[in-house]
């Protein structure tokens, strides 16, 4: 079960799915199950960056590798001790999500999705009478918290589209939906919700959702202190559409299509900080090497402390391995083949099967093992040697590999251990997503970012001294109940109370009364409800306003058979 899954759970502890992991490429395979390649660009476009790093004791490379054994440096961890930044209160998963949706953050929302509502409809200009942006209305700060409280809701009750949320059927009906917002008031809101001003910073790609990542990332180093273990996660959030910066994946991932997140997690699940990919035009692409950019800014803060960071081929090299170095900064991962800066003799050897060759360039490794195929690592925190694994790691087997796990190198033993908790967090809010492909891909990356805030608050809950053991779904489901401003304690204990039907009467007697005149049409029309639901398109201008939904009826046959069913 998802939800059994302990957010303190150890490392030893965990069973490891291998086929998550990236050990390099064998000389067998391709190099093209790493490629990424942009929407917008052709395969010859894509190459690595030179080799360009700032230390110029990496820039003679093949002359200086050796297989001299030399101790690795000891950077002593002296970052502030691990845990949130709060008094020792013990709090509710409540109050730590309104750390995140601060007042003033949702007022920011508030805002800017009042501006963006009136500049779409004055652009719109003359709207017809059945317009639903007739409707609209500028939304405040409990509406803005309440609609997302049902989006939420929406990754735990999962249905095929919004409106079956709505939906009267008895196959769909949900009352919680209806008894806090109308379908049309949602979808309005949904429509017109904005993070920040078109006109501001239009040159910026990311600028609909620049705001959000701010908010984030602020945040999180204000209220958090990570763990010395590092890790960088790169999750993809699904859109097919049309995009500049969106990414196709040939490797066997999923989604394959979307735009790419890198992340900065712990090992408990956390998430530190977030960076979103936007291509060509990231500000990150200058002459270093791009992955290496995208590392030392996630790190940015977090160097020279001491911490050890796990990542996998997508971003090792020498050359930023040696800056990390320098920086005081241990890295252990996967290496790809392809690499510049690589030492080419190592590269050559083919090692049997069990046995292992390094080099070394200074501080940093680099290690050949093979068992089914060739495994290259990078370390700075490693003298090579061949370790056994526990008995867990030995009864799984790497199904892309073909690993068998029972003696292998310090560096990859360790490197597995260090990335479990790489997809933690991400595969925790995969159970319950309110992500949804229809929506526009700037608005999926805020709900994804909202998200990462809720996982990160049950994070910040579980370690909690002395906090009842909650799962990940129930932690949720009061973060909702908060959001709604309702009492969890009353909900539980309140008996049901008799709803009335949908249909039920406000008076005995019925009657036919014409529908009131609009400031847009003098003689309004509305759907007939009972030619509705024979998918009969109808338009009438009377409906029964003893009834409780005030239905819309034709003369004659149509008022008597609704009225017959409320019998």
């Amino acid at each position: 079960m998802e939800d059994d899954i302990s957010i303190n759970s150890s490392v030893e502890s965990v069973e490891f799915n291998y086929s998550d992991f990236d050990f390099g490429d064998g000389e067998s395979e391709s190099d093209d199950d790493d490629r990424i390649i942009y929407h917008s660009e052709s395969e010859n476009e894509i190459r690595d960056a030179p080799f360009n790093t700032q230390p110029t004791q990496a820039n003679a490379i093949d002359n200086v590798w050796t297989e001299l054994e030399a101790d690795p440096p000891d950077f002593k961890f002296h970052g502030e001790p691990k845990g949130v930044n709060l008094p020792s209160k013990l709090r509710t998963p409540g109050e730590l999500v309104d750390l995140f949706l601060s007042e003033e953050f949702v007022n920011m929302i508030v805002q800017e999705t009042n501006n963006y509502a009136l500049r779409v409809i004055k652009k719109k200009g003359m709207l017809g009478y059945s317009s639903r942006f007739l409707d609209w209305k500028e939304t405040n700060y409990e509406e803005m918290r309440k609609f997302w409280a049902l989006l939420l809701h929406m990754g735990i009750i999962n249905l095929t589209s919004v409106q079956h949320y709505w939906n009267t059927s008895h196959l769909y009906k949900l009352p919680f939906w209806k008894n806090n917002m109308t379908r049309n008031r949602f979808q309005i809101l949904l429509r017109f919700l904005h993070f920040s001003d078109k006109e501001i910073n239009s040159n910026i790609k990311l600028h609909k959702i620049e705001s959000v990542i701010k908010h984030f990332n602020n945040t999180m180093e204000r209220l958090y202190n990570p763990d010395k273990n590092l890790i960088i996660d790169d999750p993809m959030i699904l859109w097919r559409g049309r995009l500049t910066f969106r990414q196709d994946i040939k490797k066997n991932r999923k989604p394959k299509f979307g735009v790419k997140v890198y992340e900065l997690c712990e090992s408990h699940g956390a998430v530190v900080r977030i960076l979103v990919d936007c291509g060509k035009s990231d500000p990150l692409v200058n002459e270093r090497n791009y992955t290496t950019s995208v590392v030392l800014s996630l790190m940015d803060g977090f160097l020279d402390k001491g911490h050890v960071l796990f990542t996998n081929t997508f971003y090792n090299s020498v050359a930023l391995a040696t800056t990390l170095s320098l920086r005081s900064t241990h890295i252990c991962g996967t290496l790809r083949s392809s690499r510049q800066g690589n030492p080419k003799e190592l590269m050559k050897q083919k090692p049997k099967k069990g046995e292992y060759n390094w080099k070394r360039l200074g501080s940093v490794v680099v290690c050949k093992w093979r068992d089914k195929r060739h495994i290259l690592t990078i370390s700075n925190m490693h003298r090579i040697e061949i370790v056994e694994v526990d008995q867990k790691l030995q009864s799984v087997k790497n199904e892309k590999l073909n690993v068998k796990l029972t003696t292998l190198p310090n560096t990859l033993r360790d490197y597995i251990k260090g990335m479990a908790g790489a997809t933690r967090a991400d595969q925790m809010m995969t159970y319950h997503s309110s992500l949804r492909k229809t929506l526009r891909w700037h608005k999926n990356i805020a709900i994804h970012i909202v998200e990462t805030m809720i996982h990160n608050a049950y994070v910040f809950y579980c370690q909690q001294p002395g906090a009842k053991a909650k799962r990940s779904l129930q932690f949720k489901e009061e973060v909702i109940l908060h959001l709604l401003n309702v009492n969890e304690s009353t909900v539980l204990t309140q008996l049901p109370s008799p709803s009335p039907s949908v249909g039920q009467n406000k008076s005995s007697l019925h009657y036919l009364d014409t529908l009131p005149p609009t400031k847009n049409k003098k003689g309004p029309t509305r759907q007939c409800k009972v030619c509705a639901q024979k998918n009969i398109r109808r338009e009438t201008r009377y409906y029964c306003p003893t009834c409780r939904n005030e239905p819309s009826l034709c003369i004659g046959i149509c008022y008597k058979t609704y009225h017959e069913q409320l019998a």
